[in-house]
């Protein structure tokens, strides 16, 4: 955060802290971003470019968790985040360049063999603009964003997944996967403000484990918000690989459930899926997958497709 975000800052700070704690991790270290820093970027990338090494470094799999609180804008296509002084000026961070640069596949801090994930945790307005074409790789960079939309809710975006998140411990749950919890929040969420999981590297959720005795599997609770969405298939399926995929599909867990709703031929071959929104929400943005919609209920028709005959 920013210097002079202290009020509402240090409260998300509090609440950040308190979700490493329920999942027995080590205290955060805080950096309060100086309004006098002639170039504030460059600060932030030393502090972030330190992290990746140590990561890197390290024997086995590492995870980086970052978390901003604060301002946030749009500015030429770039997510920036920003300092706000009534009357004063404003200092801006290009995210685009400083951060999410470093993190890309070929770049010289890490590659697609470095075994560094990392997860971004943005209470902001605009986090949903950082990620853009998402690629498939071993890696996996997750971005959970307080909104999908321009402003974030009053009750702050981290206090509801600390919330979420203790509630889980409390229950038992043997872990947390992250794209649950946003489909979680989402689900409850009203109007229009919702938050979002989205994945600038990788196809799968960043999953950390309750140290405590555990007996709660989440991968058998069914999912608490649905997505409608299409898939684009260059090559053509057979109605014998359409019937091995419906088995395939049905033989997934509750958590995430996805069913076939129709299969349809123009130029190539179009799919009509409804998923968990954490199944949709780890494919968003990736080539030839587009939302339809989020679903309040079940469909009100069934589909007279023959490829699918009965095996919805």
């Amino acid at each position: 955060m920013w210097e002079n975000n202290e009020i509402g800052g240090r409260a998300d700070v509090g609440h950040f802290q308190s979700i490493l704690s329920s999942l027995d991790l080590p205290a955060a270290n805080e950096y309060a971003i100086r309004l006098n820093d002639p170039a504030p970027g460059q600060g932030l990338m030393q502090m972030f470019t330190t992290l990746l090494n140590t990561a890197k470094a390290t024997s086995g799999r590492s995870l980086v968790v970052v978390h901003y609180t604060g301002h946030a804008k749009l500015m030429d296509g770039n997510f920036y985040i920003g300092s706000y002084v009534l009357g004063g000026d404003v200092k801006t961070i290009n995210m685009d360049i400083w951060f999410f640069g470093l993190i890309l596949r070929d770049h010289y801090i890490l590659d697609d063999n470095s075994k560094v994930d990392i997860l971004f945790i943005l209470d902001c307005c605009y986090a949903h603009t950082a990620v853009r074409n998402a690629a498939a790789n071993p890696r996996v960079v997750q971005i959970l964003a307080a909104t999908d939309q321009t402003s974030p809710p009053a009750n702050t975006f981290t206090a509801k997944l600390a919330g979420e998140i203790a509630h889980r411990k409390r229950q038992g749950h043997e872990y947390v996967d992250f794209a649950n919890i946003i489909e979680t929040l989402r689900g409850r969420a009203r109007g229009v403000v919702k938050p979002s999981n989205l994945l600038k590297l990788g196809a799968s959720s960043i999953h950390l484990p309750f140290s405590r005795l555990s007996s709660v599997d989440p991968k058998g609770i069914p999912p608490t918000l649905r997505a409608v969405f299409s898939v684009n298939i260059a090559e053509n399926m057979t109605p014998d690989r359409v019937t091995h995929f419906i088995a395939w599909i049905r033989a997934l867990p509750p958590s995430m459930t996805v069913t076939l709703e129709g299969v349809y031929q123009t130029e190539s071959m179009v799919l009509i899926l409804q998923s968990a929104y954490s199944v949709y929400s780890k494919l968003a943005g990736m080539k030839g997958y587009h939302l339809i919609c989020e679903p309040s209920g079940p469909s009100m028709g069934s589909s007279q497709n023959p490829w699918l005959g009965n095996k919805r």
